[in-house]
């Protein structure tokens, strides 16, 4: 038979676990994540022929947020993330992967000197949108909390003689579970809807490009 004040004692509790996890304020690095390896859905088998430039847009390293759950449970804490290296490094390996041959670099080169130097043309990628965020709701003892990070891609594809593809891609995916004690995992939930749209984002960018055509067949150019 349950105590008359066991009620009072566990309301008390659960009130007491809701304070400390709505105004004791903490900063929980999200784990940075790991640039994933893309699934490559193309309708050739061969990579795109020839060597080209890519140049990846310094917006990549504003892609780093802190988050704070909008919803009153684990609002008093903060979840810096820090995306921008993983993106850059994710897009290149995902242009590698479609490529025959990537060189990075940190600006675009000229038309012409992209016929002396044998180009096939120049890849850049920009980041047009990214926001992750946290809404958690209270359990009897914890929260539940809820990622969901949006994320955008641009790109301009461009020869010796001009545009050869331009367009967008994107992602929103999401991650939940327990927030822990004192909402520390809330941090894990984030960093894994981030880790999730960029992956979706980017294999519908080099899906767009692995099938275009027009890239395809523009052919690699000689050098004059």
């Amino acid at each position: 038979m349950m105590h008359p004040r066991q009620p009072l004692y566990l309301a008390a509790l659960a009130l007491v676990l809701l304070l400390a996890m709505g105004l004791v304020g903490c900063t929980y690095n999200a784990t940075p994540v790991t640039a994933p390896a893309v699934n490559v859905y193309s309708s050739y088998d061969d990579p795109v022929s020839g060597q080209w430039v890519l140049v990846v847009d310094d917006s990549v390293n504003d892609a780093n947020r802190n988050v704070k759950p909008s919803s009153y449970a684990c609002s008093a804490h903060d979840y810096p993330l820090q995306a921008g290296d993983t993106l850059r490094a994710s897009i290149s390996r995902s242009m590698e992967s479609i490529f025959e041959e990537v060189e990075v670099r940190s600006t675009a080169p000229s038309n012409s000197a992209l016929k002396e130097g044998g180009y096939a043309g120049v890849i850049l990628v920009r980041l047009d949108h990214f926001q992750p965020r946290v809404t958690c709701n209270m359990g009897f003892f914890s929260a539940n909390c809820t990622a969901t990070t949006d994320i955008s891609f641009g790109v301009n594809v461009r020869g010796p003689e001009g545009r050869l593809y331009g367009g967008t891609a994107g992602a929103n995916r999401s991650a939940q579970g327990d927030a822990g004690g004192t909402c520390q995992e809330v941090a894990t939930w984030l960093s894994e809807s981030a880790r999730l749209s960029i992956r979706e984002g980017l294999e519908r960018l080099v899906e767009k490009l692995a099938n275009s055509e027009r890239i395809r067949n523009h052919g690699e150019p000689q050098a004059d």
